[in-house]
């Protein structure tokens, strides 16, 4: 009597090619294996013990003998089962967040034999259900970009084509939003202009009212995946802090919010980047003045629906009894589709920066990708403004950084790649970090002392970002762009694509976003 055991199941692929090994006596110096009348290929054999590697043949059940010297064992009911080979003939949808947890429908053939695996580019799905003709399967983070998925069974891996590919769709903007929102700095107007590539103005709005004289930190994005960014402004210091955000197209109010406590008067920052993988843009706020360096997240997709939901609320410089407050910035700087979060240290703090791993974020735990470093010279105070943004094109979020008040209006852009590669570094200085260098210039009066505010944005419809920089405290309203391209080729005094004065006769600076 003979029997089939190796994988623990009497059953293999139609292409053959699965070694199967076959126990019994008298086994000895065998000339043929037959599965049903195609014989396989002997691998080795002993009197109680044959390995084969099994032929080719048509889906269904054989009948398996060995031939000795001393004849053919019979056909008693010892078979193999030959199974077709899966086919995918649809996904749905065809794409997913970066992050993985997209309920993905396959459609085929011959899918459970049962089911094995279902891989997406490399990375293994979670099964929910699978018949023959379908598998429902919640799909693996994997980088952004276009992968085969491809179902593995006993009969076999599923040949890829241009049906089974599924694209992981990176939420995160590389280049910003084709507008971008001015407001003045404390002692200016309370009215917020947004602007259209070509200059002109989209709206105005006054968040805080008419009368507000505090200072508008801003920012835009789309909340509610309508194609209008919605205009989301900040209060200054010196009043209640407050996050208002208004409707893109509406320009009305989506909702409102207290950030901190609400005997906190020291201004709060604001920036947008999708960290929890939904595919819209979350809200990063951050405290200016006599805060702790916090950073609270709040779920975009909510707030476009008016409704307050924090995701996360942690420290974003390593110093808890740092009063300065903070600043921050989301990009993507490692090319993994989810949104990076830089903090920067705030008021009175030197040019500290801390990276963090946006893929964490959501945790409340998030871990750093690099170690802290200085963006400009140790000796200077009032940290740094931070924003990233693709300014060359290369399909990842440069770091840029503006000078803190106290600092001239210079503006240092560095490729993230090289630090992300260099290991151990404490400024962007060290000879570890020499090569990182992709823009250093200054954008206004080198001798003025008020820094410089920047933000990205989409100014040309390119693959590369457009720096947008504001005028610093005390010194006359000014905005100023240039395009990625202009950057590229003169990083050390580009020139500027447009120059704005939104506040004629203000001297109090403004911030951009």
């Amino acid at each position: 009597m003979i029997g089939i055991f190796g994988s623990g199941t009497p059953s293999g692929s139609i292409t053959g090619g699965k070694l199967i090994t076959i126990s019994g006596a008298n086994l000895g110096n065998a000339t043929v294996v037959d599965f049903g009348t195609t014989p396989a290929t002997i691998v080795s054999d002993t009197a109680t013990q044959i390995v084969v590697t099994t032929p080719a043949e048509t889906a269904g059940t054989v009948d398996v003998t060995v031939t000795t010297p001393g004849g053919t064992t019979p056909s008693d009911g010892v078979q193999f089962t030959y199974l077709d080979v899966p086919t995918v003939t649809a996904v749905s949808p065809t794409s997913g967040s970066p992050t993985g947890g997209t309920t993905v429908t396959i459609t085929g053939t011959n899918l459970s034999d049962p089911i094995a695996t279902v891989v997406f580019g490399g990375s293994a799905a979670t099964i929910v259900s699978d018949t023959a003709t379908q598998v429902v399967v919640t799909s693996p983070a994997h980088p952004a970009g276009t992968v085969d998925v491809t179902v593995t069974t006993p009969g076999g891996t599923s040949a890829t084509s241009a049906a089974d590919h599924f694209t992981y769709v990176s939420a995160v903007s590389l280049t910003g939003y084709s507008q971008f929102a001015v407001g003045a700095d404390a002692g200016g107007t309370g009215t917020v202009t947004v602007y259209n590539p070509d200059q002109s103005v989209a709206y105005t709005a006054t968040p805080f009212g008419t009368s507000y004289t505090a200072g508008v930190r801003v920012a835009v994005a789309d909340l509610n995946n309508d194609g209008a960014p919605e205009l989301i402004a900040g209060t200054g210091p010196g009043v209640e802090n407050q996050v208002v955000i208004l409707d893109g197209k509406t320009h009305q109010p989506l909702v409102s919010f207290v950030p901190f406590e609400a005997t906190f008067t020291g201004g709060v920052f604001v920036t947008t980047g999708d960290v929890n993988g939904d595919g819209v843009p979350d809200l990063i706020v951050t405290p200016d003045q006599s805060g702790g360096p916090i950073v609270a997240v709040y779920d975009g997709a909510a707030l476009g629906k008016g409704q307050v939901v924090q995701v996360a609320r942690f420290f974003g410089i390593n110093d808890p009894s740092f009063r300065g407050g903070d600043r921050a910035a989301l990009g993507d700087i490692n090319g993994d589709g989810v949104a990076d979060l830089i903090v920067s240290a705030g008021f009175g703090g030197g040019p500290r920066v801390a990276i963090y791993n946006g893929a964490t974020i959501a945790s409340g735990a998030p871990t750093e990708l690099m170690p802290d470093f200085f963006a400009f010279e140790s000796t200077l105070r009032n940290g740094v403004y931070v924003t990233a943004g693709d300014l060359t094109g290369k399909g990842y979020a440069d770091l840029i950084f503006g000078a803190g008040p106290g600092g001239g209006p210079r503006v240092r852009a560095v490729d993230p790649a090289v630090l992300l590669a260099a290991g151990s570094f404490s400024t962007l200085d060290d000879a570890a970090v020499s090569t990182a260098g992709v823009a250093d210039f200054f954008a206004g009066d080198p001798t003025s002392r008020g820094g410089v505010r920047v933000a990205v944005a989409d100014l040309d419809g390119s693959n590369q970002a457009s720096l947008v920089v504001g005028s610093g405290a005390g010194v006359a309203a000014a905005v100023t762009t240039y395009t990625g391209k202009a950057i590229l080729a003169n990083p050390a005094s580009p020139t500027a694509d447009f120059d704005l004065d939104p506040l004629p006769g203000f001297s109090g600076g403004v911030f951009v976003g």
